[in-house]
Order: structure tokens, then sequence, then C-alpha cells
């Protein structure tokens, strides 16, 4: 849709430049003035876009790791991710996701976007696997963006603290600043 619009303004965009170069002006310095400072704005954000763009997500490493998850897990099993990554789990695996944008962005009250974050800051191991049985969370998928959220609403010890625990999660992937872990379910 983006791109729609963006053939549309740029059409527009050339008949504004085209009438401001061909209108007369009382002084030609100001003319050339502004079309210099036309043609500099227009190369700034097309060099601002080519710089970000390689940056934008999904990137490589979301594709391998979803590439795993499609091969690795099966399809009922659910997902707990950050939200923004759900897309990527659930079109290029094909797999589950606890939470997505929409149960974060739209639905404040939520109750997946509630456990999301009572998971997030379970306290000790034994809530946090009644919280994602209850869920029926079975793979934690870890990475950049799920850190600087947990850290940016003030939890340093929870979900990312309890997952070294080896006895109830086993780090199945890592790749990069992604890892995947898979809850060990025992009998008590």
């Amino acid at each position: 849709s983006f791109l729609y619009l963006s053939i549309f303004l740029s059409i527009f965009a050339s008949y504004g430049f085209s009438y401001l170069y061909k209108k007369v002006w009382e002084l030609n310095i100001m003319k050339v003035c502004a079309l210099i400072l036309i043609l500099c704005a227009l190369s700034i954000s097309v060099l601002i876009f080519i710089l970000q763009t390689p940056s934008l997500e999904p990137d490589t490493y979301s594709f391998r790791a979803a590439k795993w998850l499609s091969e690795k897990v099966e399809p009922n099993e659910i997902i707990l991710s950050y939200p923004s990554h759900s897309f990527i789990i659930q079109d290029v695996a094909k797999r589950k996701t606890f939470i997505d944008n929409i149960d974060i962005s739209f639905l404040e009250d939520s109750p997946n976007k509630n456990a999301f974050h009572e998971i997030l800051g379970a306290q000790d191991l034994k809530s946090l696997k009644t919280l994602l049985i209850k869920n029926e969370i079975s793979i934690i998928y870890v990475d950049n963006e799920l850190k600087e959220y947990s850290k940016n609403i003030g939890i340093d010890r929870g979900l990312l603290y309890l997952l070294r625990n080896n006895e109830t999660f086993k780090k199945a992937y890592k790749d990069k600043d992604i890892e995947i872990y898979r809850l060990i379910l025992r009998d008590e």
C-alpha cells in the first residue's frame, strides 16, 4: 500500500517541481535557492531511506529462526514472543503465537496481554511454570526487543532471568541475538 502511495506522491511532486522550475520569478537567485533546497531535501530523504531499509525487521536471523520453528516445533504448540515478531512466526513458520500486535496495541485489557506481563514478571520458577502451563505455552522466543521491553517496564528478575534454569527450560536454538527455549515438562 505504501508503494502505491509513493508512486502517486512522486507524480504529484514532479508536477510541483516542474511548476516551480517553469514559473517566472522576479529574483532568479530565489528560484535557484528554492530548487536547490528541494533537491537537497529529496536527496537526504532518499539517503535516509536507503540507510534504514536494511535494518528493518524481519531480518535474516528472524527468517532463520522462523524456519527452525517450522521444522522443529509442532503446529499445535504455542510460542511466546514479543508481539512484533508474531507475524513472522505465524506467516513464515505457520505456528501459533500467544500474543500478537493486535492484542498488545488495541485491546488494553486483553487477557493475553495481562498474562504476557505476568509471565515476563514471574519471580519464581513455580509460578512461571504454572503460568506457562495454564496458557499452554511450550516455546519461548527471546530476542533483543523482548529483552529491551522487559528492561523498559522495570523487570530485571523475571522470565529472562529464570530461563537460565536448565531443569525447567532447554535452550533449543541460538542465532546471533535470537534464542528459543523449550519448556521441559516433568512430573513433579
